[in-house]
C-alpha cells in the first residue's frame, strides 16, 4: 500500500489520503480512499482495541456491502447531475469494499471553524460560517428535490430499496437502543442494581445480555421503555407530517456537518460524505448544519441566532408557505431533541481513545477535570449539548418555552393547529425527560402535575 494519512476513522469505515508515486487518477499525486472494512488497518485496533478485529458474519457483510454500494451509487448519481457538487469517483473495488475519490484541494468548513484567524478568513466568524452552511444546504436540498426521480432511478437501479426512508419499526429499535445505552453508561442507579445482583464485568457479557439487564432494571423502576419509545417515535413522525396525511420526504446527505463540506473560493460547496444518505424530513440535515458542535456549549443568545438561521432556511424553500415557517421552526425542536438523544448515546459509548481523537479533531482540549476521561467527557457533553437544551425548553418553566409560545401563539393564524403542535412537542420532551429521570440519569426538576397545569392555562388563553 502507498503511504497514507488518516482523515477519519470510525467503527464502520476509514478514510485515507494516499500519496506517492504510482497513484492513479489523482492530481498532485494524491487521492482519497474510503474503506468499509476498517478492521484491516492497524490504526483501527489502536483506537478500538486489540479484540475489535472481529469476524463479520454473512448477514453483517451483506449490510455493509449494501451501505457501500449505496454511497458509491449516490456519489455517481449526484456527479452525473452536477459534477461540481461532489468529489469524482476514480475507482471502485467491490470485493474489498473500497473506493477512491479525487482529493479536493480546499479546506473543510470545520477547518474554517477551527482557524478563523488566518488572513484570508479574517472576515469569517462562526455566525458567517453557519449561515454559509445553511445557504449551501438550501441549494443542495432544492437541487436534489428537483432531480429526486433521477437520483432514485440511478441509485436504486440494481437495488430497489437501496435509497429509502427509515421505517417506524426501524426508528423504534434505534431509539430503544439509544435509551438502553444511555442508562447503562450514565445511571448511578443502574450501577447499584448491577452490583446488588452480583453481575459479572459487562465487558465479558454479550451485548444482548447487557441490554436485557437494562430492561429488567427499568421494569423494576416501573418504566415501560417500549411504550415510552413507541410514543416518542410516533409523536415525532406526526409532527413531521406538518398537518398532512404523510410526512415530508426529501433526499438527505444524512450528515451535513462541517467536516463533510469543502469550502470552494468560487462560492460552491462540495459535499464529500454520503454513507448515511437516505430519504426523510429535511430537519435531519438542517440540525447537523446549524446545531453542529462548533455552536456549543449552549448559550441562549446564540440559540436565538441559530433559530433565526433555521428560519432563514425555511424561507428559501418554495414548497413551504411563509405563514407556516413559524411552525416549522418550532417543529424542528422536536427533531433536535431526538438528535441530541442520539448523540448522548453515541458519546456515552465512546472509548478513551475515541474521545481523545474526537476532541483533537474538533480542536477541543483533551484535559478534562479529573483522571476519568470517559466520565468527564460524558458529563461535559451531557451538560453542554443535552441538559442545557432540555432545561431551556422545559415545558411551562424553561425560558425557551416562552419563546416557543410567542413564536406560535401570538403571530399568524391556525391557532388550534399550533396548540396541537405545542402539545405534541411538550409530550415528546416529557417522554425523554421521564426516561432519563426514572432511569436515574437525571433528577426530575419539576413535577408533571405542575407542568400539566401550566400547559392547561396556555391552552385556555384567548386569541
Amino acid at each position: 500500500m502507498k503511504d497514507y494519512q488518516i482523515i477519519s476513522l470510525g467503527r464502520d469505515n476509514i478514510v485515507l489520503r494516499l500519496e506517492g508515486k504510482g497513484i492513479s487518477g489523482g492530481e498532485n499525486g494524491s487521492i482519497i480512499r474510503k474503506s468499509y472494512l476498517p478492521q484491516q488497518y492497524p490504526e483501527y485496533q489502536q483506537v478500538y482495541g486489540q479484540n475489535s478485529s472481529f469476524r463479520i458474519n454473512v448477514r453483517g457483510r451483506n449490510v455493509i456491502r449494501e451501505r457501500f454500494g449505496r454511497e458509491v451509487a449516490v456519489l455517481e448519481a449526484l456527479a452525473d447531475l452536477k459534477p461540481s457538487l461532489v468529489p469524482r469517483v476514480l475507482a471502485v473495488y467491490r470485493e474489498r469494499l473500497e473506493f477512491d475519490l479525487e482529493d479536493v484541494p480546499y479546506p473543510t468548513i470545520r477547518d474554517l471553524y477551527l482557524d478563523t484567524d488566518r488572513d484570508y478568513l479574517s472576515t469569517y466568524s462562526r455566525d458567517a460560517l453557519t449561515l454559509q452552511m445553511v445557504d449551501a444546504l438550501s441549494k443542495f436540498h432544492q437541487h436534489c428535490y428537483t432531480h429526486l426521480s433521477e437520483i432514485l432511478d440511478k441509485v436504486n437501479n440494481n437495488s430497489p430499496s437501496r435509497l429509502r426512508e427509515e421505517t417506524e419499526e426501524e426508528e423504534f429499535f434505534r431509539f430503544r437502543n439509544y435509551a438502553e445505552a444511555i442508562v447503562f453508561n450514565n445511571s448511578s442507579d443502574f450501577q447499584s442494581y448491577w452490583q446488588e445482583k452480583g453481575l459479572p464485568n459487562p465487558n465479558k457479557l454479550h451485548n444482548t445480555t447487557v441490554r436485557r439487564h437494562v430492561r429488567r432494571f427499568l421494569e423494576k423502576q416501573h418504566l415501560d421503555l417500549e411504550k415510552r419509545i413507541g410514543h416518542f417515535v410516533a409523536e415525532g413522525r406526526k409532527i413531521n407530517c406538518y398537518g398532512q396525511s404523510k410526512r415530508e420526504t426529501v433526499f438527505l446527505s444524512g450528515d451535513f456537518s462541517p467536516q463533510n463540506l469543502f469550502y470552494n473560493p468560487n462560492g460552491e460547496t462540495i459535499i464529500g460524505d454520503f454513507d448515511k444518505a437516505h430519504l426523510g424530513p429535511r430537519d435531519v440535515d438542517l440540525i447537523t448544519a446549524v446545531f453542529n458542535i462548533h455552536n456549543y456549549p449552549f448559550d441562549k443568545n446564540r440559540e436565538s441566532f441559530l433559530l433565526d438561521a433555521v428560519r432563514s432556511y425555511y424561507l428559501t424553500v418554495p414548497e413551504i408557505p411563509p405563514d407556516q415557517v413559524a411552525e416549522r421552526v418550532v417543529a424542528l425542536l422536536s427533531s433536535r431533541l431526538a438528535d441530541n438523544f442520539r448523540l448522548l448515546a453515541v458519546y456515552s459509548q465512546m472509548s478513551s481513545a475515541e474521545i481523545r481523537k474526537f476532541l483533537g479533531d474538533q480542536g477541543l482540549s483533551t484535559e478534562l477535570e479529573n483522571g476519568d476521561l470517559r466520565a468527564d467527557f460524558r458529563r461535559k457533553m451531557f451538560t453542554d449539548r443535552f441538559k442545557a437544551v432540555l432545561d431551556y425548553y422545559r415545558c411551562g418553566f424553561g425560558e425557551g418555552w416562552a419563546v416557543v409560545e410567542e413564536e406560535l401563539l401570538y403571530s399568524g393564524t391556525r391557532r388550534s393547529e399550533r396548540l396541537g403542535l405545542l402539545q405534541q412537542l411538550r409530550e415528546r420532551f416529557q417522554q425523554i425527560e421521564n426516561i432519563l429521570a426514572v432511569g436515574g440519569v437525571i433528577k426530575a426538576a419539576v413535577s408533571n402535575t405542575l407542568r400539566s397545569n401550566r400547559f392547561r392555562r396556555v391552552l385556555a388563553e384567548p386569541y
